[in-house]
């Protein structure tokens, strides 16, 4: 399929290429429609507010749209917001979230990716399998629990969706974000649910990503910064609105994103063998 040449980032680097088709305009991922959405504000972003994540840039912008969007669209909350004078607040903030965080979850993905079929790295069986179980045993859980609840089983099938590496390490990240966001319903189920898991789900997430990350083409990795950088000035903006107007409640609920995209958790010596993957909850 014929491509279109990359054009240049702020920093005079070359940005991903856009495809497009023969003759007529070729479907294209939603988070790489995302990105190009905000593509203006990323490449406009100055080299000075750029830098390397800190923490986990995909963990961060799972808990946005887990957490922060679904909190958005509380129409009191947004119509509060929106009703901050425009001279102290960025309305478009608000609309540019969203697309914000897909296009991190993209451009990490675009970058992982390029750093896999460089370094031609393959996942040690044992992750995998762990990595694996853990994930059909947390989508298990919130498919019974969030049956009747449109919204939430939407989420569920998009990650049962996910197939390869970078799938799963995504698929992971996101069900942590649901089981905490969730957690007062799922701690009801006495059975099957384990509260330990978001953190293990966040933990091997992160040994996936690592086992794939090496030495990467340096564009890529400028726009996945660049990205993040974005994301993390928009969240900001909403959180300095929130915790404006919600006080305490809006600290809580809007908290720093860098505490929830703080790297994971350093491999253990020793992995125990993960357990046996139990029946799924019956179908009442």
């Amino acid at each position: 399929m014929p491509s279109k040449k990359p054009t240049k980032t702020a920093t005079g680097k070359k940005a991903p290429a856009v495809r497009k088709g023969a003759g007529a305009k070729a479907a294209i991922e939603p988070g790489e429609a995302a990105f190009l959405r905000i593509r203006a504000r990323i490449d406009a972003l100055p080299a000075a507010q750029v830098s390397q994540p800190r923490g986990d840039a995909r963990m961060a912008a799972s808990f946005v749209l887990s957490d922060t969007v679904p909190r958005l669209l509380d129409r009191a909350i947004l119509a509060r917001l929106a009703a901050l004078p425009r001279a102290e607040f960025d309305h478009s903030a608000l609309d540019d979230l969203r697309p914000a965080a897909e296009a991190v979850l993209w451009t990490q993905a675009q970058l992982a990716r390029e750093e896999a079929g460089a370094s031609g790295t393959r996942l040690p069986v044992e992750l995998m399998a762990e990595a694996s179980a853990l994930r059909g045993r947390m989508l298990d859980v919130c498919a019974y629990h969030f049956r009747d609840d449109a919204a939430l089983r939407a989420q569920v099938d998009d990650i049962r969706s996910g197939q390869g590496y970078l799938d799963l390490a995504e698929d992971l990240s996101r069900l942590a974000g649901l089981y905490r966001a969730q957690a007062a319903t799922l701690k009801q189920d006495l059975r099957f649910y384990r509260a330990e898991d978001a953190k293990d789900a966040l933990d091997l997430s992160g040994r996936i990503t690592r086992e794939l990350r090496s030495q990467g083409p340096q564009a890529s990795r400028d726009v996945a910064w660049r990205s993040f950088a974005v994301l993390t000035a928009l969240y900001a903006e909403v959180a300095r609105g929130a915790h404006f107007l919600l006080r305490e409640a809006g600290q809580a609920a809007f908290p720093p994103l860098y505490s929830v995209a703080r790297a994971a958790p350093k491999r253990r010596e020793k992995t125990p063998p993960a357990p046996p993957t139990p029946p799924a909850p019956p179908s009442k």
